[in-house]
């Protein structure tokens, strides 16, 4: 066996030793005395095995068994923790819901822009990646007014609303100044092209979700957008999958939502929900609260309209089947 090689496996177990002296702490106090003794020993038998590997790792994790059996160790088992007490430090005291008004957000930031000083100094920026993964789209609208295709708006799970000329060469964010920026879905009038809808949020659940906040809507063809005050800070829009517009009236709106997440007291549930003033009153249509195979609500996470006729609806809902609606979403039942 060469030198280096020798070399480089001391330098390895010395680094696994350091690491394992690194985790060492003191007996905590707060453990029942029953266990102290054994702490004690597979502390000690950590640094007894020296640059033995086997023997330190095998100590090791016998160390973490028992840290987790007396639940020393913090457990990455409530992702939603952090955006829960985001949440509530907007509640004041006596209250259950935050207080701020509709739109603050928006509010606060247009008058920071007004306050904000013309800038001397213009800064290139070259991307430099990641160059290897596609960030999620999930929502897309091919410009029916330009007769080449070539114009597109896309939705970005995670970074706003986007627009191209020239079939996806290159692209222009239209609204950097959301106040979310998880847009999932997107939806055009059929009757009146400058009216637009876009739902933010996730509801598929995946361990990266996004959440959102509300439905944003464009009366300019796209060019601004604001959110709609009934759905900011509306649990019942947190997360919307799916929003569809009558291609007769651009009034009449409908959004498969999940609702519930990152919040407390409040049973979580998927449904539909109904606008015949462009959003700025909901009614719920549907309602699923059954539970699926990972301890989470079924959802509803798709609409589709028949073409030519608005009034045969669907809605696909994950681990349970297909909803039909023959009176243009006011009502809805199981598809055999």
């Amino acid at each position: 066996m060469s030198f280096r090689v020798l070399l480089l496996m001391s330098v390895a177990l010395t680094t696994v030793t350091m690491a394992v002296f690194q985790n060492l702490r003191p007996v905590p106090e707060t453990i029942p005395s029953e266990f102290t003794d054994a702490f004690a020993s597979l502390q000690r038998e950590m640094t007894d095995a020296g640059t033995d590997r086997v023997r330190a790792e095998t100590a090791a994790r016998k160390l973490q068994r028992l840290e987790k059996r007396l639940g020393l160790n913090p457990r990455a088992d409530q992702p939603d923790e952090f955006a829960r007490i985001l949440y509530e430090m907007r509640i004041p005291s006596g209250a259950t819901v935050p207080s701020y008004p509709p739109n603050y957000r928006m509010t606060e930031l247009n008058r920071a822009l007004r306050r904000k000083p013309a800038s001397a100094v213009q800064l290139p920026w070259t991307e430099r990646g990641p160059g290897n993964i596609a960030g999620r789209v999930r929502g897309l609208i091919v410009d029916p007014g330009d007769s080449t295709g070539n114009t597109w708006l896309i939705g970005s799970v995670g970074g706003g609303i986007w627009k191209t000329t020239d079939a996806g060469q290159t692209w222009i964010e239209v609204a950097p100044y959301l106040a979310n920026l998880a847009v999932s879905t997107l939806a055009m009038a059929e009757s009146n092209h400058d009216i637009l809808y876009a739902g933010t949020g996730e509801s598929m659940f995946n361990i990266d979700v996004v959440n959102g906040d509300g439905m944003l809507k464009s009366t300019d063809h796209g060019q601004t957008w604001f959110q709609l005050p009934s759905t900011v800070a509306n649990r019942d829009f947190n997360n919307i999958a799916r929003v569809i517009v009558d291609p007769a009236n651009p009034d009449i709106v409908l959004a498969a939502t999940t609702s519930g997440r990152y919040t407390i007291n409040f049973v979580n549930r998927s449904g539909i929900f109904r606008s015949t003033d462009g959003g700025q009153s909901w009614t719920q249509v549907y309602n699923e609260t059954d539970i699926g195979s990972l301890g989470r609500v079924k959802k509803v996470l798709q609409l589709v309209a028949t073409p030519g006729n608005f009034n045969v609806l669907f809605a696909a809902i994950d681990e349970k089947g297909i909803l039909k609606s023959t009176d243009a979403g006011n009502n809805w039942f199981l598809s055999n």
